[in-house]
C-alpha cells in the first residue's frame, strides 16, 4: 500500500467511525494552513424515559387502563426503535415504569411495587454486546407484567390518591442521568399519567410543612370561585416547590381529567397548579394535556415532545 492510498484511507475511516451509531461528535482536522480546526457535529441522543403512573381511582374510569397501556406501549416502542437506530451497542437508553407512592392495602401495594420494579431496563448498565439480547428478553416479560400491574391496581378497595408531590421530593432527583461520554447527550424525560389532582391522604397532608399559602396538595377553596385566579396569584397559593436541580428534566403530563367538567374553571385551575409548580422548580420544558380519547392525537403529543 503506497503513501497516497494510506493518506486517503485514514480520513475515510474517521468519517465512517463518526457515522456509525447514528450520531456525530466534535473532532479535529488539519486545515490547509497546517492549523488544527475543530468541527462541531451532532452527538448521539440517549433517552432516559421515566413513566410515572398515578394508580389512584382514575384507573376505574372507562377506557383509562386501555389508554394508559397504549401510551406506555408507544413509549416502549420508541425506546426500542431508538436503540435499534443506534445499533443497540451504541444505545444507552433507559426505560422505567414508576408507580407514584400510595397509601393502600399492603398486599396490593407490595404486589404493585414488586411488578413495577421489574418494568425497568437500563442499557447503560448492560455490556454493549448483550444489549440487544437483554432488550429482547425484557420485551417478553414487559407486556404481561404491565397487564398484571394494572390488574392489581384495579383490585384496590381503598383509593387515597397518588402522592406525586413526594415522588418529586424524594425520588426523582436520584433517577436522573448524566452524560457518560463526550459522544452522547442525555435527555431525561418524565411522562406523568395522571388525572391531575395532587391530593393524597388528608391525614398525611396535615402533617406536612406549609409555606405561607403553599401546600403539598391542591386546595379546594378555588372551586366555584369566579375570581379564583386573582386570589391564587395575589396570595401566592400553589404547591411547595422542591428544592432540587431539575434543570435537566423535561416533563410531559397526560390525561388531566377534571372531576367536575361542568365547571369551566376546573381544568384551568389544575393546569395553573402544575404550570406554576414546574416554573418555580425551574423545569425549562414541560407540556400539560387534558384527557383524550383520540389515541392518534395522544401519540402525536408524545411524538412532538420526544422528537
Amino acid at each position: 500500500m503506497n503513501k497516497d492510498n494510506l493518506t486517503f484511507i485514514i480520513p475515510l475511516t474517521l468519517i465512517l467511525l463518526c457515522i456509525i451509531g447514528g450520531g456525530y461528535y466534535l473532532f479535529s482536522t488539519t486545515g490547509q494552513d497546517g492549523e488544527q480546526e475543530e468541527q462541531i457535529v451532532e452527538k448521539r441522543t440517549q433517552y432516559n424515559l421515566l413513566v410515572l403512573l398515578d394508580l389512584s381511582d382514575r384507573v376505574l374510569k372507562p377506557r383509562q387502563v386501555a389508554k394508559d397501556t397504549a401510551i406506555i406501549n408507544y413509549l416502549f416502542d420508541f425506546a426500542v426503535s431508538d436503540a435499534k437506530k443506534n445499533l443497540f451497542v451504541n444505545s444507552r437508553n433507559s426505560f422505567n415504569i414508576i408507580v407514584a407512592p400510595q397509601n393502600t392495602d399492603t398486599v396490593i401495594s407490595n404486589a404493585i411495587y414488586r411488578i413495577s420494579s421489574s418494568l425497568t431496563i437500563q442499557l447503560n448498565n448492560i455490556s454493549a454486546v448483550k444489549r440487544r439480547t437483554s432488550l429482547e428478553k425484557f420485551k417478553l416479560i414487559f407486556f404481561p407484567a404491565l397487564s398484571e400491574l394494572y390488574s392489581f391496581a384495579l383490585k384496590n378497595s381503598n383509593f387515597v390518591g397518588a402522592d406525586i408531590w413526594s415522588f418529586f421530593k424524594n425520588d426523582l432527583k436520584g433517577m436522573l442521568q448524566q452524560t457518560q461520554n463526550q459522544n452522547d447527550s442525555i435527555r431525561n424525560v418524565l411522562i406523568v399519567l395522571t388525572d391531575g389532582y395532587l391530593n393524597f391522604n388528608s391525614e398525611i397532608e396535615k402533617q406536612r410543612e406549609i409555606e405561607g399559602f403553599k401546600t403539598s396538595y391542591m386546595e379546594r377553596q378555588f372551586r366555584n370561585n369566579p375570581k379564583w385566579r386573582k386570589k391564587f396569584l395575589t396570595e401566592n397559593h400553589g404547591l411547595i416547590p422542591i428544592d432540587e436541580d431539575f434543570g435537566s428534566i423535561e416533563v410531559l403530563v397526560l390525561e388531566i381529567n377534571p372531576l367536575f367538567p361542568n365547571q369551566p374553571s376546573e381544568l384551568d385551575m389544575i393546569k395553573t397548579y402544575w404550570q406554576q409548580w414546574f416554573t418555580e422548580m425551574k423545569i425549562k420544558r414541560f407540556k400539560i394535556y387534558k384527557t383524550e380519547d383520540n389515541l392518534p392525537l395522544i401519540k402525536q403529543h408524545l411524538n412532538d415532545f420526544l422528537k
